[in-house]
């Protein structure tokens, strides 16, 4: 489950992503290695879209998006497992 990305010693990795709900969004987090590194609380978003950049440390690491609606619905993406090239 998931894909994995490589990346240069020392290299940034960017998320981009996308996230999409017809009543409206409440909350986009990213999370890397189980724990959130950025959280966004749009304001009467349907959509909403951005990037990310972040380092990670020497080893296996994982990133994802989650997003949450405001009438509690969510959607989850796949991790993207980072290793070094």
């Amino acid at each position: 489950m998931g894909d994995t990305a490589r990346k240069r010693k020392g290299s940034q990795v960017e998320v981009r992503y996308q996230c999409i709900d017809s009543v409206g969004l409440q909350l986009i987090r990213i999370v890397a290695n189980g724990k959130p590194v950025k959280e966004l609380r749009p304001t009467d978003d349907k959509v909403l879209k951005g990037s990310y950049k972040m380092k990670f440390k020497i080893g296996h690491s994982y990133i994802r998006v989650e997003c949450l609606a405001r009438d509690g619905r969510r959607a989850y993406s796949n991790p993207i497992y980072i290793r070094e090239a």
